[in-house]
Order: structure tokens, then sequence, then C-alpha cells
């Protein structure tokens, strides 16, 4: 079995070589010509020549012309953009060089769809991107429903805060009992339930009390009056910019809020520029 398998190897390589051998010994024929349009019969500048099964890849001139050398019965694929693929095989029985003019098909290639806009000037370009509202980030939509969770809250905190003040107003009016800010001094409520209203009613107090201090340094006529913004529109985006970037409390001092409105609305003006504005930042 073993010397039937060497025998089969040999064979094989005989034939191998043979093959190789006989290909050698074969004459190589030169095929030139032209590449062409199929319709138009103008000339295909550097269209591709492909020799199939060698991996070899060679490309016409400026006027479509081309030179190869071929074995008989070898092949060649000529490809251009815009053209369907041709093959060319030279024929097992030739004696000579040829000439051959390959014809390539036009074809046509379907393109995805787009969309053209036209943005105008430069300038207006510019104010456009400016002004282009961009997709919130994953850290802005956090803090926008922050805010509005903490406006919904204080909303109805108010509300029941307005319906306990009457409730303990109209208790002062039937019992005369002294009272202030509308909780009685010198009644008990008499369940846990009350206290709780209670408690939340005094915080409550704090809030507001904080918020008059607050906006007495702090208000639109104080901010108005600094940048010199008049517009009603223009003073409402100067606000909610304010609002945005400060973190203004109770505490902090009159001519720290002048002195961080006036940093802030130069920044403003950079975002939101107008003609009109005329503004000098001086020191505090």
């Amino acid at each position: 079995m073993l010397r039937v398998c060497k025998d089969f190897l040999v064979i094989f390589l005989i034939l191998i070589v043979n093959s190789l051998y006989c290909q050698s010994d074969q004459e190589k024929f030169l095929v030139a010509g032209k590449v062409m349009n199929s319709k138009t019969g103008e000339t295909v500048p550097l269209a591709h020549i492909i020799l199939n099964g060698k991996r070899k890849v060679t490309a016409c001139d400026d006027w479509g012309g081309y030179r190869i050398l071929l074995y008989p019965g070898e092949s060649i694929t000529v490809t251009a953009i815009g053209y369907k693929p041709t093959t060319y095989m030279l024929p097992d029985t030739i004696n000579n060089d040829t000439y051959k003019e390959i014809l390539l098909q036009p074809t046509l290639y379907k393109l995805e769809e787009i969309t053209i806009f036209n943005f105008g000037t430069w300038e207006q370009f510019k104010q456009d991107f400016i002004h282009m509202k961009l997709k919130p980030t994953k850290h802005q939509k956090i803090v926008k429903n922050m805010n509005k969770c903490i406006a919904q809250s204080i909303k109805k905190n108010m509300g029941g805060y307005l319906a306990n003040k009457k409730f303990a107003d109209n208790l002062t009016l039937q019992k005369g009992v002294v009272t202030t800010f509308g909780i009685s001094t010198g009644m008990s409520l008499g369940n846990k339930k009350d206290s709780k209203v209670k408690a939340k009613i005094q915080d409550l107090n704090k809030e507001y009390k904080y918020a008059k201090i607050l906006a007495s340094k702090f208000n639109r006529e104080i901010v108005s009056e600094i940048t010199g913004e008049k517009d009603k529109t223009r003073l409402d985006k100067l606000m909610a910019y304010i609002n945005e970037k400060s973190t203004f409390t109770h505490r902090t001092k009159a001519f720290e809020i002048l002195k961080e409105v006036k940093e802030l609305y130069v920044k403003f003006i950079v975002v939101y520029p107008t003609s009109g504005n005329i503004f000098e930042q001086d020191t505090v």
C-alpha cells in the first residue's frame, strides 16, 4: 500500500513539472490594441487590464492603448469606472501577434439620494450656527428633570402652604388666638399630622423669607439697570442665562451679585450679540 502511494506521488510530480515545462516552452504572443466605448467609439483612458489567474494588473495609456504578453488560452479582464467589465481570451491556436480592440459597454451606478441645503452668506451661516439648538446631553437632561421636579415640588408645597395658612387664619378669627404669619403660637393642634403641617409651613416661611431677601438684591430691575438692557425679550434671555450660570443665595452680598452679573453679561453679549449693545466692564 505504501509503495502504491509513493508511485502515485511520483507520477503526480512528473505531470506538474511536465505541464510547467510545456507552458514555459510555449511562445508568448503580444496582444495590443485599444479599449473603446461600445456606443460612442471613443477611447477609454487608464482602463485596468487584469491577467486572470496570475494576479497581475496593468493599465491603458491616456489614449486607451494597451500592450500585454499572453500565452495561448490565457484571458484578461478589462475594467473601468462607468463601464461593465469585459473578458477577452487569447485563442489556443495562434501563430503571430494580434491586434484587438476591446469594447466596453457603459453602465449606470445608482447612488443614494442626498439633500443639499443653502446656508446663504457666510455671515448668515455663522449666525445660524451660533443660535443652532443642539441635542441635549445626558447631563443636561438630568439637570432639566431635576429642575422640573423641584418646580413641581415648590408649586405643590406652596399650594399646601396657602391652604394651611387660610385654615390657621380661620381658627384665629374663631378662637381669638394671637398668631405669627398665620400659625397659632398659643394653640396646640393636638396630633402628629398637624405638627407636620406646622413644621412644613415654618420651612416654607423660611424659604419665602430667604426668597424676599434675595429678590431685594437680584431682580429684573436691578439687572436692567446694571447692564442697560431694556428690551423685554433680551432681558428674559439674560435673566435665564444668569440663573443658569450663577448660584446666588440670600447670603450672597449685593456687591458680589453686582460683580458677577457684569461678568456674566460680558459672556451673554458674545452668545447673543446685538448691534445696539455698548457695555464696558468696570471694577466694582
